[in-house]
C-alpha cells in the first residue's frame, strides 16, 4: 500500500475461489417398491444439503403426477408444486381414472442460496386385482360405469378405486324373460363397486318375470270340426265352441310365456246331460289323456275344470279334442 507519505509492505496471503456447488436432494419417503391403493393417504418427505450444510424448509418444492400407459406414455399433474416444506401428504383420488396402467411419481426439487437446484424422484406403484363380473344364468347383460358388458366379464382395476356397476332389469334372454334379485356383495341393481386388492367375483342373480294369468277365448283359438255359436247366455268374449262331432273336433290356442314351468290349464265350459271327456295336448304331448267335464245343470250354467301341465318359455299349443263323445260348450282357457 502506498500513498504520498511513504508505502507498507504485508505478508503474503493466499485467497481460494471455489465455483458454487450445487446441492443434493434426496426423498426419503415413499421408500422404493413402495405402493398404494386408491383412496389412502400417500406421505412424502426428504432431506437436502449443500456445501454449507442442511437446506431450510423454503429450500423445497413438491410435485406429483399421475403417469399413464396404455400405449402412449403421459402424466398428470396430480399434487402441487408447493414449496416450503420438507414433508407432507396427498390423499389419493379413489375415482375418475380406472385404467390399471398407471402409477405416482413423487418429485423433490431443492434450490440453495446461489440458485442451484437438485432433483430426486420415487415411484410408488398399483396394487391391482382382476375382477369378474357374472351372472346367474351366465350370459345376461350387465353396465359397467354405464357401458352394457355381457357377463361373465373381466376387467383389472387399480384397488381401491369406485366402478358403478348394473345389473339390467328386466332383459330377455334364450326366449325367457328375467329380473334382477340380487348382488353376491348384497348391493342394490346399481351400487358402487369398490375395486379389491385380490382376484373377485360379484355375481348378479336373476329370476324368471313370473307370468300373469292369461285368458284365451275360445272362439279365438283354432277350431276343427266344432262350431263358435253364442246361443247360450253368460259365456266371455264374443262366444263359445260348440262341440259337433264325437271324435277329433278340438280347439286349439296359442299360449306365450315368459318363463317355463308348471302352469294350470283353467277351462270355463257348461254341460247338460251326462259328463263328457276331452283329451289335452300340450305342445303335441298328452297330458290328460281323459279330463272329464261334468253336468253343469244347463248350457248356459258355466264352470271350470283345471289340470297342471308343464308348459315352455315362449309359444306353447294348447289343444282339447273330442274322443268319444261331443265334447261340452267351451267358453275360454286361463292360463294361471
Amino acid at each position: 500500500m502506498s500513498n504520498a507519505y511513504g508505502s507498507a509492505i504485508s505478508q503474503e496471503a493466499t485467497l481460494s475461489v471455489i465455483p458454487a456447488q450445487p446441492p443434493t436432494a434426496h426423498i426419503t419417503t415413499p421408500a422404493a417398491g413402495a405402493t398404494y391403493m386408491a383412496g389412502q393417504t400417500l406421505a412424502f418427505a426428504g432431506t437436502a444439503t449443500d456445501a454449507q450444510g442442511d437446506l431450510p424448509a423454503s429450500a423445497y418444492t413438491w410435485e406429483i403426477r399421475l403417469w399413464h400407459n396404455d400405449g402412449n406414455l403421459h402424466s398428470h399433474p396430480a399434487y402441487g408444486p408447493v414449496s416450503g416444506t420438507t414433508s407432507g401428504s396427498f390423499v389419493i383420488p379413489d375415482q375418475g381414472e380406472t385404467s390399471p396402467n398407471v402409477w405416482y411419481r413423487v418429485y423433490l426439487t431443492v434450490t440453495n442460496a446461489q440458485g442451484l437446484t437438485a432433483r430426486d424422484s420415487a415411484d410408488v406403484l398399483p396394487i391391482t386385482a382382476t375382477v369378474t363380473l357374472a351372472s346367474d344364468p351366465a350370459g345376461l347383460q350387465l353396465k359397467l360405469d354405464g357401458t352394457p358388458v355381457t357377463a361373465p366379464y373381466t376387467y383389472t382395476g387399480v384397488a381401491g378405486i369406485k366402478r358403478t356397476v348394473e345389473a339390467v332389469s328386466p332383459q330377455s334372454s334364450g326366449g325367457t324373460n328375467w329380473s334382477f334379485a340380487s348382488w353376491s356383495d348384497g348391493g342394490a341393481a346399481s351400487h358402487t363397486l369398490v375395486t379389491p386388492a385380490a382376484a373377485a367375483t360379484y355375481t348378479a342373480g336373476y329370476q324368471q318375470v313370473a307370468d300373469p294369468p292369461a285368458t284365451y277365448e275360445a272362439e279365438n283359438g283354432v277350431v276343427y270340426g266344432a262350431v263358435v255359436a253364442n246361443n247360450r247366455t253368460g259365456y266371455t268374449g264374443t262366444g263359445f265352441v260348440d262341440y259337433v262331432h264325437n271324435y277329433n273336433d278340438y280347439v286349439e290356442w296359442t299360449v306365450n310365456r315368459n318363463a317355463a314351468g308348471t302352469a294350470a290349464l283353467v277351462f270355463r265350459y257348461s254341460l247338460s246331460g251326462k259328463a263328457r271327456p276331452l283329451r289335452i295336448t300340450v305342445n303335441g304331448t298328452v297330458v290328460a289323456a281323459r279330463l272329464s267335464f261334468p253336468n253343469t245343470g244347463s248350457g248356459s250354467v258355466w264352470r271350470t275344470v283345471s289340470l297342471n301341465a308343464a308348459l315352455k318359455a315362449g309359444t306353447n299349443q294348447v289343444r282339447a279334442t273330442a274322443i268319444g263323445s261331443s265334447g261340452p260348450n267351451l267358453d275360454n282357457l286361463t292360463v294361471k
